[in-house]
C-alpha cells in the first residue's frame, strides 16, 4: 500500500505541471535561437556561394585575356615576360 511518505517521495522525484510548463517554454525559446542561428549560416552559406562563383567568372575572364594577349604578342612579334 502506498504512504503518505510514498507519496511525497514521487512528489520530489515526477515533474509538476509548472516545471514541464516551464521546460516548454525554454525549449520553445532554445528551439527559436537555434532557428535564428540557422537562417543566419543559410545567408552566409549564399555570400560564399555568390563569393565563389564571382572568383570562379573572374578566373575565366583572366584566362580569356591572357589567351588574347599571348595571340597579340604572336602576330605582333612582342615578346612577353615570362
Amino acid at each position: 500500500m502506498i504512504t503518505d511518505q510514498d507519496i511525497t517521495k514521487l512528489k520530489g522525484v515526477f515533474a509538476t505541471k509548472e516545471a514541464l510548463a516551464d521546460l516548454t517554454l525554454e525549449v520553445g525559446e532554445l528551439h527559436d535561437k537555434i532557428d535564428s542561428i540557422g537562417v543566419k549560416i543559410d545567408g552566409l552559406t549564399g555570400l560564399i556561394s555568390a563569393s565563389l562563383e564571382e572568383h570562379a567568372a573572374g578566373a575565366v575572364a583572366i584566362a580569356r585575356h591572357t589567351r588574347q594577349i599571348k595571340s597579340l604578342a604572336v602576330h605582333t612579334g612582342a615578346t612577353l615576360p615570362d
